[in-house]
């Protein structure tokens, strides 16, 4: 009887934390601000619309997360849709220009710091846990880059929390500045970073050269730089969509000649073979050959999708199980699993007819 007692509660518990996700109350901000005031918590206001696909992606993936989900209980949390005319106001008072937006206020209803954008769980727990410490908010960079303007790091994490915060007007000068003060990046990895934000604004306003200006700036360097991992695969996609898949792989073929062990890189340049099917066989072997790659779950995951693409479904069904068991419960890898397990059963009974 102790036993089934026990086995019911752990039941009770893991069907509860699988399905916890964050309390929001529904378009109703003055109750909002009054609990916060009575409980002296903070105040996250989740800006959204119903037609946004990031608002849906948080909804889906960040809110529903065991750690976020935690530290949400530390915010009095509401929702507002921002297609509704009453929340017209608030979005203007506030500077709210795109969704989803993410504003925490004080009980007092100062702002406390604001974030634009899809934001993944990890990132989510960074900020919640910043600002129910109070830590680099919003007031706090302002006031270290007031007192040190001109040293890369600050002008750095100003630059970043402008960007954060959706006002790319203001960001887009600042890491301009950033380059300006350490261009060999001599101070830390400021420049670099501040070239990658650079290009992907450049990419987003439809400027391919001057993206990738900034990204070949950083590939060029020598010794290389440590964010050669996420230029490269930026520089390759950027190819890719001007419809240059040759450049790109040409790319990836320098970028792991440059840095061989990179696994960022290798996953990348196998993905980028299994969406254009281009020297898969080659991409195939040389991660089957990955030093450590059997507990990799991504590289792994990449593997088993490039077997799928070569119609290799029975090593992609054993390759993906792996991942399974690196990557427990995940929803979203489990229901590849299943379609990867039809595809391969199909294919074996037309095989035996």
């Amino acid at each position: 009887m102790k036993l089934v007692l026990t086995a019911l509660l752990s039941l009770v518990f893991f069907t509860s934390s699988a399905f916890a996700k964050v309390e929001f109350l529904k378009e109703a901000f003055d109750q909002a601000v009054k609990q916060s005031q009575r409980t002296k918590k903070p105040l996250m206001v989740d800006f959204f619309t119903t037609w946004c696909g990031p608002c849906k992606m948080m909804e889906k993936s960040t809110f529903v997360d065991h750690n976020v989900t935690i530290l949400s209980k530390n915010f009095i949390c509401v929702q507002l849709d921002g297609d509704k005319a009453e929340n017209k106001l608030l979005m203007k008072k506030w500077d709210v220009a795109g969704f989803p937006t993410f504003l925490f206020l004080s009980p007092q209803g100062k702002e406390i710091d604001k974030y634009s954008g899809y934001v993944n769980a990890l990132e989510f727990t960074r900020i919640l846990r910043d600002v129910a410490a109070n830590r680099n908010t919003y007031i706090q960079i302002v006031d270290a880059y007031n007192k040190a303007p001109h040293e890369p790091d600050t002008a750095f994490q100003m630059a970043n929390k402008y960007f954060h915060r959706g006002d790319y007007k203001k960001a887009e000068p600042l890491f301009q500045k950033v380059i300006g003060l350490d261009p060999r990046g001599e101070k830390g990895p400021y420049a670099d970073e501040a070239r990658l934000v650079l290009a992907r604004l450049s990419f987003q306003k439809r400027q391919p050269e001057k993206a990738e200006s900034f990204l070949k700036a950083i590939l060029d360097r020598e010794p290389p730089s440590e964010k050669i991992s996420q230029a490269g695969p930026m520089l390759a996609s950027l190819y890719s969509a001007n419809k240059e898949p040759q450049k790109a792989l040409d790319l990836y073929h320098s970028l792991l000649q440059r840095a061989p062990e990179n696994k960022e890189i290798l996953g990348e340049y196998g993905w980028f073979c299994t969406q254009t099917k281009m020297e898969r066989d080659k991409a195939i072997k040389r991660l089957e050959g990955t030093k450590g790659i059997q507990k990799d779950a991504r590289l792994l995951e990449i593997l088993a999708q490039l077997y799928y693409s070569k119609e290799n479904y029975d090593a992609a069904v054993t390759t993906l199980e792996k991942v399974a068991q690196l990557v427990p419960n995940n929803q979203e890898l489990l229901g590849k699993l299943t379609l990867f397990k039809r595809t391969r059963d199909k294919a074996n009974s037309t095989d035996h007819h």
